[in-house]
């Protein structure tokens, strides 16, 4: 761990059930916590694609993996620290529930909150 962490993460069905990739509207985004609160997140450039890849479905036979920095930390929060203490800190992804059946074939209305998956791990 020098300035940066990255997390791996797969996701997996016991259903074999398909993915849609890109995952949206909320893209599987990596966050790092300490106390219950965000101390570090991942920061990419700008892009048009949610995760960089075209759209197709992806059945799950085989997990989904992929790899997201934390490379900003917020105030207060510092690599040292972190070092000296990794085991106070958590790594979060974060990424939009998939539809269990079929395609997703229009996006929720506005008002409707983004329904939410959270996987974490102690460092």
């Amino acid at each position: 761990m020098g300035n940066s962490l990255k997390v791996d993460y797969a996701i997996t069905s016991p259903s074999g059930a398909a993915l849609s990739v890109p995952i949206a509207p909320t893209a599987p985004t990596a966050l790092l916590l300490h106390a219950g609160k965000i101390v570090g997140y991942q920061h990419t450039g700008a892009s048009n694609t949610v995760d960089g890849r075209a759209p197709e479905g992806y059945r799950l036979t085989k997990p989904y993996t992929g790899k997201l920095p934390v490379n900003v930390l917020c105030a207060g929060t510092t690599w040292a620290r972190i070092r000296q203490q990794p085991q106070s800190y958590t790594a979060v992804i974060v990424m939009s529930k998939q539809p269990e059946s079929g395609p997703q074939t229009a996006k929720a209305p506005s008002y409707h909150a983004d329904p939410l998956s959270v996987s974490q791990i102690r460092l």
